[in-house]
């Protein structure tokens, strides 16, 4: 329906608008913004008659319901929901005040994306704007760091800004993270440099002792192999883990000495020379006390497979992690002749979420056990966020035994 997808829509907007932060580590400051450099800000207006939208939404998705399947046209939803034309014209009337070039607002009246010059923006705000590029892609953007205020009379009216604080990541950009300059990764061991623990960055560092002697080293070890120019890299391709708030599971691909990624099972790198005998995952959850979590186990049948790629692909059991503490981590190959790999890193920090299984959502909605839907204008809509994983397998049996 048109309006199940519009909230849809709207909750995948504010579940990415909460994870922007002011998260520069991978943008390098690049300038002071020309002063007549245009900028958009998107500014989410406070919504009206919320609760009475909860009801609308119970009332519409409820088979006993007289309103069962009667959706809300987006006309209506934004009829019951946008803010008053007042506090609409408040809002506008401000931004216009301030200098903005253009105003737009959105179909469903809570949204309006604002166009202005940055030395309006600076002036009206009272921050300064900087230009900023990417590591990784050379993107430029221009935010500020700086706090600002808003007058009582428009904060009131207005939940949320982007566009000043944010700094995103595209997918591409969090993949080429790790390839930087040559002159980066130079400057980075000169600042090893000042670090109190002295250990060689060299191809023969040994993870599994780093992550449980020295977590302190193992996130500067982390950082560093992060940087590191990837292209020909022993080390091995992390996937993205799986898991719950309690539990986590890491994947990686495994590559050879040479960079070459492994293809068989049976003997993997033989032909280089050293052959690939273990893996080693190091998981260091933020603000955890304790030396980080390593797993060690060898490459065979019971943990590792050759996917449809051709590549040698090798999973950790399910591991217990401290709830809801976002993990750091790592991986490497063991090789005979006690061989190891480069380091290989998450790009990102993992943050880890609930599974959704049948009986999680049997219980969120006081679904009795056995209950198979028998309305024929029953219907079931998946979404996920933040790459998560959906079992299409796991998903069939659900709907097939609810009668979806």
């Amino acid at each position: 329906s048109e309006m199940i997808k519009l909230i849809l829509i709207c909750l995948g907007l504010f579940s990415a608008l909460a994870a922007a932060n002011l998260r520069t580590q991978h943008w390098d400051h690049h300038s002071t913004a020309d002063h007549q450099h245009e900028m958009t800000l998107n500014v989410a207006l406070k919504q009206r008659n919320l609760s009475t939208l909860k009801a609308i939404v119970e009332f519409v998705s409820d088979p006993d319901s007289p309103k069962y399947g009667q959706y809300l046209s987006l006309e209506e939803l934004s009829d019951l929901i946008a803010p008053s034309h007042e506090d609409i014209h408040a809002v506008h009337q401000y931004f216009d005040d301030m200098g903005a070039s253009n105003i737009d607002l959105a179909l469903s009246r809570d949204f309006m994306s604002v166009t202005i010059p940055v030395h309006a923006l600076e002036a009206g705000l009272g921050v300064k704007i900087q230009k900023y590029r990417h590591k990784a892609s050379g993107r430029s953007i221009h935010r500020t760091t700086d706090s600002y205020e808003l007058p009582s009379y428009v904060a009131s009216k207005i939940e949320l800004i982007t566009g000043l604080h944010d700094f995103f990541d595209y997918p591409s950009e969090r993949k080429h993270l790790r390839k930087l300059t040559a002159h980066q990764t130079q400057l980075f061991h000169q600042q090893r440099s000042s670090w109190s623990s002295e250990k060689s960055f060299d191809v023969n560092v040994e993870l599994s002792s780093v992550a449980r002697d020295d977590p302190a080293f193992f996130e500067k070890l982390v950082e560093f192999s992060r940087a590191e120019d990837s292209c020909t890299s022993s080390a091995p391709e992390i996937l993205r883990p799986r898991g719950s708030e309690k539990l986590a599971s890491v994947s990686v691909v495994v590559n050879c000495l040479d960079g070459s990624t492994a293809s068989s099972l049976s003997n993997p790198c033989a032909s280089t020379g050293n052959t690939a005998t273990s893996v080693v995952v190091a998981a260091n959850p933020q603000g955890h006390d304790n030396n980080a979590i390593t797993l060690s186990f060898n490459i065979d049948a019971a943990h590792c497979y050759v996917d449809g790629q051709n590549k040698l692909t090798c999973s950790t059991k399910n591991f217990e992690i401290p709830e809801y503490r976002r993990l750091t981590i790592a991986a490497q190959i063991g090789y005979s002749g006690g061989k190891y790999s480069q380091i290989g890193t998450l790009p990102a920090d993992y943050s880890p979420s609930p599974f959704v299984t049948p009986t999680s959502i049997y219980d969120l909605y006081g679904v009795p056990r056995g209950t198979r839907a028998t309305n024929p204008r029953n219907s079931q809509a998946v979404t996920a966020f933040e790459e998560q994983y959906i079992s299409l397998g796991d998903l069939y049996t659900f709907q097939y035994d609810m009668g979806l």
